[in-house]
């Protein structure tokens, strides 16, 4: 007999999002040093190793999907100094990636690129002002926090497997141009 009770993990992660209603959470010290900067948190996952880089490339879990983490967060980087906004990328490292550097990555005057592994991550989705995910667990759960969220897979070979797409909560977009309005959209005039 199968009693279907749902995700304890997600149940437990709603009453959060609606205990950070009435007191929120600490302010992680990556994004406390914004300076006014709007945030935009990019949640990297380890596909150069599981999928390959290019075409014909294969990796861990199966072939190349038509981008990796390096091309999605290098086309964020292109996207947001295109935008009038200054703006704080923070690319949240997955767990599971040891290759990446850490720090800054990138600055200019009005935009600047933050590389993080270890923080707070319901505090720090909870202080960005836009998501971007790829197929990431961590979109689902961003949306639940009631974030401003998409899943952007650039040049995507074959179905979607991002769980929050398939329910029809998050937004798929597969072309750079539809990120950059959809950044716009959030960042510069201000719609949630």
């Amino acid at each position: 007999k199968c009693n279907i009770t749902g995700s304890v993990a997600l149940a437990d992660l709603t009453e959060k999002a609606s205990g950070y209603l009435e007191v929120a959470p600490k302010i992680p010290e990556e994004v406390s040093s914004r300076n006014g900067k709007r945030v935009v948190t990019f949640l990297s996952e380890t596909y150069v190793r599981d999928f390959g880089s290019a075409p014909g490339d294969s990796g861990l879990l199966g072939d190349y999907k038509g981008y990796s983490e390096i091309l999605v967060v290098e086309d964020i980087w292109r996207t947001l100094q295109s935008i009038s906004e200054p703006t704080l990328l923070i690319e949240k490292i997955h767990p599971a990636d040891m290759a990446k550097s850490l720090g800054i990555q990138d600055q200019s005057q009005r935009h600047s690129w933050l590389r993080v592994k270890d923080v707070d991550l319901m505090a720090l989705l909870w202080n960005s002002d836009a998501v971007i995910g790829m197929q990431s667990m961590s979109i689902l759960e961003a949306y639940i926090m009631g974030c401003c969220v998409v899943s952007y897979q650039p040049g995507l070979i074959g179905s979607d497997t991002c769980t929050a797409v398939r329910l029809g909560y998050v937004e798929l977009l597969i072309d750079h141009s539809k990120l950059k309005r959809w950044l716009e959209k959030i960042l510069v005039r201000g719609f949630k």
